[in-house]
């Protein structure tokens, strides 16, 4: 059996919560996920963050800082590749709406704790426990 080679994909990703505390989630046909994905040649995390919300979820985002940094490996199955995901997870708040471009994704507003339950990379569940205080036995 041959070995995994695993192609390196930078990303990042938003935590975007509204007045209600809900945690904003994009889901797929495949899985749920934070707003954002992976980084276009020269784009900052910050412009990948508000280029993605504004594809998947309609938003025009602000984002306000840094909550860290995640790498992850995982395998796409609608590629058929192995991914090392060096992504960045940031806060933002929405200023605006636009014209979504993804009409495979759907907008969820979520508890953290639900959030935490639907999220599909584990990259994405740490993101919103530390932004929501939840204890890591909620992981």
């Amino acid at each position: 059996m041959a070995a995994a080679v695993y192609q390196y994909r930078p990303s990042a990703y938003a935590v975007v919560m509204n007045k209600q505390g809900q945690i904003a989630v994009a889901r797929t046909p495949v899985a749920c996920y934070l707003p954002g994905g992976g980084m276009e040649r020269d784009e900052t995390p910050e412009q990948t963050i508000v280029r993605e919300g504004q594809e998947e979820c309609g938003f025009v985002l602000t984002p306000t800082s840094m909550i860290g940094r995640a790498i992850e490996v995982c395998f796409s199955a609608e590629e058929q590749t192995y991914f090392e995901k060096d992504s960045f997870f940031l806060q933002a708040d929405i200023a605006g709406s636009a014209e979504k471009t993804e009409a495979d994704h759907e907008l969820l507003w979520l508890s953290p704790l639900q959030a935490i339950s639907v999220l599909t990379d584990g990259s994405h569940r740490w993101a919103v426990q530390k932004v929501s205080s939840l204890p890591m036995s909620h992981l």
